[in-house]
């Protein structure tokens, strides 16, 4: 008797990996939910950053003279930052105030970007207005010490971080398989700490009984939240993507308070109940192919 031979395609960079097996062993095909993204992403940055979560609109804060500083994710997370900063950018410039914005790719301890790399992340306007900077993890001279969490982590972070009259930062709230939920804190740790915090943090999953992924109640996200703090960030904005990068919310205010609101706008879109456990598990990181 012949056995029904299911194709099952996966992302992989840029296009797709394909393998067959028969129906009676697939137990389930586990992805994202469909979701229909924001008609106008920029309009959904704008309405996010006047109507924050727990904080005030991002153009009362804004005073003359300051030393604005925007955090950015890097290439390796799929924040699609190139249509988030021109209206966030566009806010601060609007508030009338003369101030001296800079911007800092929290790269954790990633390498830097390249500018060919920096320019696909921001576009071509932003990156050619604004200075913009990699962090780098391995220049103690740049890292302020900032002292220790009561668990003990030492917390050296950029030094531009601590300059900053305002700090603004911009990621993505999707699962993370170590922090349970990517976004908020994690701007910060690992985003522009030195590699002593980071280690500190990221052991903490060696130690850890539980499953990490989707949980915000898990130590490592704890400990980062611990850090934050200590460590000055003003204002949040979270985009919730769906499965093909695309926005579908922004929130934006007060950093973990946004950020627990953008958690429960992505639990409806990235988490899926499943029947039971696999035997194998085939698996595709996309949109994260690069770190993988």
């Amino acid at each position: 008797m012949a056995h029904e031979m299911l194709t099952i395609e996966l992302p992989y960079g840029p296009g797709t990996l394909s393998f067959r097996l028969p129906r009676e062993n697939l137990l389930m095909v586990v992805e994202p939910a469909e979701v229909a993204p924001a008609a106008d992403p920029a309009a959904a940055v704008l309405r996010a950053v006047r109507e924050p979560v727990g904080a005030p609109a991002l153009r009362s804060v804004v005073k003359p003279g300051q030393k604005v500083l925007v955090l950015i994710d890097d290439n390796t997370r799929p924040t699609p930052q190139a249509q988030i900063l021109p209206s966030l950018l566009h806010e601060i410039a609007s508030a009338g105030a003369q101030v001296d914005v800079r911007i800092l790719i929290a790269s954790g301890t990633h390498r830097a970007m390249t500018p060919e790399e920096i320019r696909r992340k921001v576009g071509d306007e932003i990156a050619a207005r604004y200075p913009i900077l990699n962090h780098d993890w391995a220049d103690e001279a740049n890292l302020v010490d900032l002292g220790v969490t009561p668990k003990g982590t030492p917390i050296k972070v950029n030094r531009l971080v601590t300059e900053a009259d305002l700090v603004v930062a911009v990621g993505g709230t999707v699962p993370h398989c170590l922090a349970g939920w990517a976004g908020g804190a994690k701007i910060i740790q690992p985003g522009v700490c030195g590699q002593d915090t980071t280690n500190m943090t990221h052991a903490l999953n060696m130690v850890s009984p539980m499953p990490h992924l989707g949980r915000l109640d898990n130590p490592m996200r704890q400990e980062i939240e611990e850090i934050v703090k200590l460590v000055p960030l003003h204002f949040m904005v979270n985009a919730v993507l769906d499965r093909h990068g695309r926005i579908v919310h922004i929130v934006a205010g007060e950093p973990q308070r946004s950020h627990r609101r953008s958690v429960e706008l992505a639990r409806a879109i990235w988490e899926v109940p499943v029947p039971g456990l696999g035997d194998i598990v085939v698996v595709s990181s996309f949109p994260s192919d690069i770190d993988y």
